[in-house]
């Protein structure tokens, strides 16, 4: 009877883990796909709304390779990865794919797409974007 109850509870929690319909594509193919493309550093992480399902993420602005050329952008992920949030790390450099989220400012993103922690190999696939000043 406890096998039972704990195979229960594996197989309905495996149910919510987020799923992609496919490995995110090479960097010149995701920025096709997305609306925003930018560089920059996680400063700032908070809950929206009383029940925090959602996170906002505002970041400093140091390349832009599509979309809005803000020195600061605010980003909405789930607010975990079983939602397929993105687990941003304040103080951690992103390369950070995003979408309109139909809400004000805000940006979106998840972790189907290709945002990731920033290396200088996908700068270099992305090439020459607008660098903003005190670009890290």
């Amino acid at each position: 009877m406890i096998l039972c109850a704990s195979l229960a509870t594996i197989s309905t929690g495996a149910a919510w883990a987020c799923r992609c319909i496919a490995p995110p594509p090479p960097p010149l193919e995701a920025l096709a796909q997305a609306n925003h493309v930018f560089h920059g550093t996680a400063v700032a992480i908070t809950g929206d709304g009383p029940e925090a399902f959602d996170l906002i993420v505002e970041f400093e602005v140091h390349e832009v390779w599509k979309g809005s050329i803000e020195p600061e952008l605010m980003v909405r992920t789930a607010s975990s990865s079983a939602a397929c949030g993105v687990n941003f790390v304040v103080g951690t450099d992103y390369v950070v794919y995003a979408s309109d989220s139909g809400q004000d400012d805000l940006l979106a993103t998840n972790s189907c797409t290709r945002t990731r922690p920033f290396t200088a190999e996908e700068g270099e696939a992305l090439g020459e974007g607008v660098v903003l000043g005190g670009a890290g």
